[in-house]
């Protein structure tokens, strides 16, 4: 992810689904997107999220801007799509383990570029620990009118990590756009 995270330096980037935050500290740290936005939807989340960015001392940077909000993928609306109307990048990684998410975060992705289209560039990393499931996101991203383009360095892991420290395999990063560019 460390190559095309790259193209965040000076960029507006979005984070859907930011866990503990770790992604987004990376990139902060060694792209300096001019601004990052780690989203979830739990407040407990947030605030983990808000104290690793303190312990890594992100905040006050003058070049960039560092923010957390909540973004319920089961709601998202056209005040979402309104508050990122700027984002350049949609980041997202690790968040493709329960099938009843596939939908409402496609639909997140639907609300967020929806007067923006490929102007926004959308990168998923994936590591894919049941075949079943991932192909049921593949499914169900297809009947929406997402293409999944596979850009995956299959070295690039082990570039980053000690031999077995990670275990980098079936891990992927895709792109991800709509089929049209009018929606």
């Amino acid at each position: 992810m460390a190559h095309y995270a790259s193209g965040t330096r000076s960029k507006c980037v979005v984070e859907l689904g930011s866990g503990s935050g770790l992604s987004g500290l990376s990139i902060c740290k060694l792209f300096t997107p001019s601004s990052y936005t780690f989203t979830d939807h739990r407040e407990d989340i947030l605030e983990r999220i808000r104290r690793n960015i303190s312990l890594n001392g992100l905040q006050g940077i003058p070049s960039q801007s560092v923010d957390v909000m909540e973004l319920d993928w089961f709601c998202s609306s056209e005040q979402d799509a309104e508050r990122w109307k700027d984002t350049d990048v949609l980041l997202a990684a690790d968040v493709l383990y329960d099938p009843d998410l596939f939908e409402p975060f496609l639909l997140t992705l639907n609300v967020l570029t929806a007067n923006r289209g490929s102007q926004v560039a959308i990168l998923l990393a994936v590591k894919i620990r049941a075949e079943e499931t991932f192909r049921k996101f593949q499914i169900t991203a297809e009947s929406m009118g997402w293409v999944l383009e596979d850009i995956s360095a299959p070295d690039a892991i082990g570039k980053v990590f000690p031999p077995g420290c990670y275990s980098h395999e079936n891990c992927h990063l895709f792109s991800v756009a709509f089929k049209s560019s009018t929606r």
